[in-house]
């Protein structure tokens, strides 16, 4: 089973088994120390059921279009639910993130647990930093390196990266790395860390026009 159908699966219990793991916590922390988008237009990459976007809604009070891609449409159906009780009617983009092309550059892009799942992890990041406007910030939530994650590897064969690794994805991708932020508890301290990303104004990489 590919891991698109597997998402489609796992749906509708997708927001129960992080909130037990204790990921919503991790993201509102994440969220705190993110640059405030009050209007505009925020991205979420891989939004699964929308948590690192409620995170950001509960940690900014923010007004701003939201717009949803995954490419399962059982997680998105459960984000815009997830994004409707916080007010927000999220657009929905259910197709690959090579493939996105968006009207408009957002100003902020969100993107949680995505990357490692990618054959190609510095093209996603690239793919990441080519929809987000310069100016703009790019905020990350990603595996690292630690003895547990090959437990998880049996399941989802995903990779981990460190954060040397990413600030040299960030910088092949046109980002300026801002922040690092360690979870502080639970599983998330073990598995996964945040970064804060910005696009300069002006840069211009090889990937972020098509």
């Amino acid at each position: 089973m590919d891991l698109v159908k597997r998402y489609d699966r796992i749906a509708p219990k997708w927001s129960g088994l992080i909130s037990e793991l204790g990921f919503p916590a991790a993201y509102r922390s994440l969220a705190t120390q993110a640059p405030h988008v009050s209007t505009g237009l925020i991205c979420d990459v891989g939004s699964g059921s929308g948590a690192l976007s409620q995170a950001y809604i509960m940690a900014k009070g923010t007004n701003a279009q939201f717009t949803l891609l995954d490419q399962s449409k059982p997680m998105l159906q459960q984000a815009q639910k997830a994004l409707r009780l916080h007010g927000h009617e999220a657009v929905a983009e259910c197709c690959d993130l090579a493939e996105f092309v968006p009207a408009q550059l957002f100003d902020l892009t969100l993107c949680a647990h995505v990357i490692e799942h990618c054959p190609n992890a510095a093209n996603a990041l690239a793919d990441v930093a080519r929809i987000t406007r310069p100016g703009g910030h790019v905020i990350l939530s990603v595996s690292k390196p630690h003895l547990c994650q090959w437990v998880i590897w049996l399941r989802w064969q995903h990779r981990w990266f460190s954060a040397d690794q990413m600030k040299g994805m960030g910088q092949r991708a046109g980002l300026k790395l801002v922040s690092i932020v360690p979870y502080q508890t639970g599983v998330p301290a073990r598995v996964s860390q945040g970064y804060i990303f910005e696009k300069p104004k002006g840069a211009i990489h090889d990937r972020c026009h098509r």
